[in-house]
C-alpha cells in the first residue's frame, strides 16, 4: 500500500484518524509505520477542507456543510471562522429539517456548557460582532413553520438553546 492508496482511504473517512483505525486497520498501522507525520495528515485535511468549500459554493448541500464543519473538529482560528461566515449563505435549505440541522450545528451540538458550535468559536475568538451575526442567522433559519412533529420539536429546542446561548454570552 502506497501513501495514495492511505491518502484515498483517509479522505474516504474525511481525514479521521480514529475512523480509519475502526474501519481499516491494515491501512492505519501502514500509516503508522510509514508516514506518521501529522503534518501529512493537516495537509490531506487542508486540501479536503478547500475540496469541500469548493463543492459547497457549487451545490449547497448541506451535507457538504456538515462535512466541512465536522472536518474543522472544533479548531476554529480566525480564517476558519470567516470561511464559516460565508458559507453558511451558500447552504440551500430545502426544508425545516434541513433548517434546523444547519441551525443546530451553529448553535452548537453539544451541551452550552462545552461551548461547541460556530457561536461559541467566534465569540471565544473574540469576534462578537460574528457570534452575533451567527446568532441572528440562527433566528431566521428557525422562522420556519414546519408540519413535521418530530422536526418542529426540534426547532423548538434550537430556539430555546439559542436563548440560552445569547444569555450565556450577555447578548
Amino acid at each position: 500500500m502506497d501513501i495514495i492508496d492511505i491518502k484515498k482511504i483517509f479522505i474516504q473517512y474525511n481525514c479521521s484518524a480514529f475512523a480509519v483505525a475502526r474501519e481499516d486497520m491494515v491501512a492505519y498501522e501502514e500509516y503508522k509505520k510509514i508516514y506518521n507525520h501529522d503534518e501529512l495528515l493537516k495537509e490531506w485535511r487542508r486540501e479536503l477542507f478547500e475540496s469541500y468549500v469548493d463543492e459547497l459554493k457549487r451545490e449547497g448541500s448541506i451535507d457538504i456543510f456538515l462535512k466541512v464543519y465536522d472536518l474543522v473538529d472544533g479548531a476554529f482560528n480566525g480564517h476558519i471562522m470567516q470561511i464559516f461566515r460565508s458559507i453558511v449563505h451558500d447552504v440551500k435549505v430545502r426544508d425545516g429539517k434541513e433548517a434546523v440541522i444547519l441551525a443546530e450545528t451553529i448553535i452548537g451540538r453539544k451541551d452550552i456548557s462545552e461551548r461547541s458550535g460556530l457561536i461559541f468559536g467566534a465569540y471565544d475568538l473574540g469576534d462578537i460582532e460574528l457570534a452575533e451575526e451567527f446568532v441572528r442567522f440562527t433566528e431566521q433559519l428557525l422562522n420556519i413553520e414546519c408540519v413535521n412533529k418530530n422536526v418542529h420539536n426540534r426547532i423548538n429546542r434550537a430556539k430555546t438553546k439559542v436563548l440560552l446561548v445569547k444569555k450565556a454570552l450577555k447578548m
